[in-house]
């Protein structure tokens, strides 16, 4: 609609003209928005059609469909048949390639300055997990790696801990995606309490399943189990020391948060089981150097620059043998699994 921009500017002078324009563009898309509301309700009905191979039949469609009047009355039904043979095709495409890529299980991991968080897409279903500070800023980057996944509803909102923001955050997720739950690790204080009480109010309000997660709990994704390692706090911070797993088809990938080193016994060993190993940028910010025995002995390792630059000497010649090394305004690494 910003195209009817350029007819407001001319019919400005005209408000006689205005009126019955803005009168009939908010009815139709409070007619969008209603006729939306209902149709996102029910699951799987919404399909992506955002794909590279799109444009080759939606522009012969729109051609069709626009010189059809122009044409002679005997022309017009071999046209409109052709028109929706097209867009029987178009569909009947789309469905496969979905459905075949629904058979995969495919990760994201995005950071952008001081946040981290995933993208899991499996079984046709995308979760999204914000292991940092409720930016929502840096939401919308793993919002719009979910299209890339060409879905159109976010089945899970994944939260590893609690800020205040993150209240604000659901909000604003719950009014402009159709998301069908969010999953709150269970608090293990006074002050997550309160957070998590209100969450769970905002998710009620918008008919939002939620799901609480145990401490060390774990749940199943499609093929991806998922398991959320307990929370540290450590004096100096007021943001915990996180650890996320995320296992698929015996391909385990561990996300550790900043100064993972200070962790208890339970994040160390999340640490060793990692196929996939990635040193993140949330805090807490390491303060000295560190160095940790890593017996499980991961595939590739992904360190961000705090991380690699306070590793003891050892741990980072190790680490030169596994790594790929990323810096801290933005970074996207896709790992697909289960192929």
């Amino acid at each position: 609609f910003m195209y009817i921009v350029v007819a407001y500017l001319v019919l400005y002078p005209f408000v006689i003209f205005i009126t019955p324009l803005a009168f009939c563009i908010s009815g139709f898309t409070e007619l969008l928005r209603r006729f939306s509301k209902c149709i996102s309700g029910e699951k799987w009905v919404m399909l992506s059609i955002d794909y590279d191979f799109s444009v080759y039949f939606l522009v012969p469609i729109a051609v069709l469909l626009v010189i059809l009047p122009l044409m002679q009355k005997k022309l017009r039904g071999p046209i409109l048949a052709c028109s929706l043979s097209l867009c029987v095709l178009f569909f009947a495409t789309v469905f496969t390639v979905q459905k075949l890529d629904d058979k995969n299980v495919r990760l994201s991991y995005i950071t952008a300055n001081k946040n981290d968080g995933f993208v899991i897409k499996a079984n046709g279903a995308v979760l999204i997990a914000d292991i940092s500070d409720a930016s929502y800023s840096f939401a919308t980057n793993l919002l719009y790696e979910a299209e890339q996944m060409h879905v159109c509803e976010i089945e899970s909102l994944f939260l590893t801990h609690y800020h205040d923001k993150h209240i604000g955050l659901l909000t604003r997720i719950a009014d402009s995606e159709t998301l069908r739950c969010v999953i709150l690790p269970e608090p293990i204080d006074e002050r997550e309490e309160g957070i998590f009480n209100s969450l769970r109010e905002v998710a009620e309000y918008s008919g939002i399943d939620v799901m609480v997660l145990p401490v060390n709990g774990s749940f199943v994704f499609g093929e991806a189990i998922i398991t959320l390692a307990d929370r540290t706090y450590i004096k100096r911070s007021t943001h915990p020391i996180t650890a996320v797993s995320i296992e698929v088809k015996d391909e385990n990938t561990v996300i550790l948060s900043g100064g993972f080193n200070e962790a208890g016994e339970d994040i160390l060993s999340l640490a060793n089981s990692a196929d996939t190993l990635i040193l993140g940028v949330h805090s807490p910010v390491y303060k000295k150097s560190f160095g940790i025995d890593l017996i499980g002995d991961p595939k590739v390792m992904i360190v961000s620059d705090d991380a690699y630059k306070h590793m003891d000497e050892e741990l980072s010649k190790y680490a030169n043998s596994h790594q790929m090394r990323f810096g801290s305004v933005s970074y996207r690494q896709v790992i697909k699994v289960g192929e």
